[in-house]
């Protein structure tokens, strides 16, 4: 299903995001061999971590953004908007990392699923940030939602 093109824009794309506001924008799906029926189409908010230890994934809020059985035109294009969750924060230290990311994922058939993956940093104002490096204070915590 290489086949499809996936575009995931933010609105405004900014270089940090504050947790409990609203990250808002807009996928685009673009098929060059025209239409196909959707298994699902889903916007997904995840966290992932990496460094010493085991890794943890979790997710923060997810959009289905069709049916299943529905006929995908050439170009799909829809917007949206999803409260970011409060915790935990991107974290890049010396023994582990916290990387948030927008994911698309685009399933087509039984076998047949694309995705993608934008990069966002989750972290509160700046003396909210500056308060938490003084204190070592890396507002890891637990999310509702299943594994990605």
């Amino acid at each position: 299903m290489a086949d499809l093109n996936l575009l995931i824009d933010l609105t405004p794309e900014l270089p940090v995001y504050e947790p409990g506001t609203q990250l808002k924008g807009e996928v685009t799906i673009t098929s060059p061999s025209g239409a196909w029926k959707a298994e699902h189409i889903e916007l997904v908010l995840f966290w992932r971590t990496s460094g010493i230890g085991t890794r943890d994934t979790g997710v923060g809020a997810s959009l289905q953004l069709c049916e299943k059985g529905t006929e995908i035109q050439p170009h799909f294009s829809r917007a949206f908007e999803v409260t970011l969750p409060l915790h935990p924060y991107s974290y890049n230290g010396r023994l582990i990392k916290i990387d948030w990311y927008v994911g698309l994922r685009v399933k087509k058939g039984w076998l047949s699923k694309q995705e993608i993956e934008f990069p966002i940093q989750l972290r509160p104002a700046a003396s909210d940030a500056a308060f938490a490096g003084a204190h070592g204070a890396v507002g890891f915590g637990t999310t509702s939602g299943g594994i990605i």
